[in-house]
């Protein structure tokens, strides 16, 4: 088997390039993205077209990442959606990363019914607690993590993770790698605190699903999360993530501010070597 034809068939094992059948265009506002949703072989499929803007070259480097990142993922405890195919595209007008998955339809952690979603939050942050526990850190964790009630889905009792773009890989300083702040749209040390720091991955998460549930369920996956972390995580993680809990997590309601000078200083000083 030639090199060219391997890759192609390790991309696209099904031969599902041409079997996409259109339905529907989401809205995204990502990565200079495209989203749409339609079938291949009569199974639910999601497309996405990503990285517009960005050199070939550079996606070629991204897509051995996304590959690796996908893997780690997995790797943590995570389902990941079925492949069906993956090209990298270089048009005359611009290039960019396809990706056809499995449409796993609208179980994200912000449309669970209650009792769903306290079961999906429980398997989250116990596999957080896996993912800080191996490695050797005060609050470093194992695989980064792009936590958002979107990027995390809940199907068939399974929890899944859907995004792999950009894909976040550390090195052994905890620092991400190959990093590109064109594609990662924010500071290096604010992302590291709120995708590699388990302090950040599980106030973000919080945070963010705010907005998406009543004052009443919000206190309660509060109160499950200090009673799943107590005595599972460092001292300094732990004490960090229950004050950040009483307090109606401030740190978060910074970052997500306009006030881009009090979010880099206090980012900065997040940073534990």
């Amino acid at each position: 088997m030639s090199s060219k034809f391997l890759l192609v068939w390790l991309l696209d094992p099904e031969g599902c390039m041409s079997k996409f059948i259109k339905s529907k265009k989401f809205q995204s506002g990502g990565h200079h993205s495209v989203v749409s949703l339609g079938s291949v072989d009569e199974c639910m499929a999601i497309r996405k077209k990503i990285g517009y803007e960005i050199s070939y070259s550079e996606l070629k480097k991204w897509l051995s990442r996304s590959i690796t990142y996908r893997k780690r993922v997995e790797d943590l405890g995570f389902g990941t959606p079925r492949n069906f195919y993956t090209e990298l595209v270089n048009n005359k007008d611009c290039s960019y990363l396809e990706i056809i998955d499995e449409y796993l339809g609208k179980n994200t952690f912000g449309d669970l019914s209650t009792g769903n979603l306290f079961i999906a939050w429980t398997d989250l942050i116990g596999k957080l607690i896996l993912n800080f526990n191996s490695v050797e850190h005060p609050v470093r964790v194992g695989v980064m993590l792009d936590l958002k009630p979107e990027n995390l889905i809940f199907h068939n009792n399974t929890l899944y993770c859907i995004d792999f773009f950009p894909p976040i890989l550390s090195n052994e300083l905890g620092e991400i790698d190959f990093f590109d702040e064109k594609i990662f749209k924010n500071k290096r040390h604010i992302l590291e605190f709120v995708f590699g720091d388990i302090r950040g991955q599980i106030t973000r998460m919080l945070f963010r699903i705010k907005d998406d549930y009543d004052y009443t369920t919000h206190c309660q996956l509060k109160k499950i999360t200090k009673a799943l972390i107590k005595d599972r995580l460092s001292i300094i993680a732990e004490e960090y993530i229950e004050e950040q809990i009483d307090s109606d997590l401030p740190h978060m309601k910074l970052l997500y501010s306009t006030n881009m000078s009090a979010i880099d200083n206090f980012f900065e000083s997040m940073k534990i070597a």
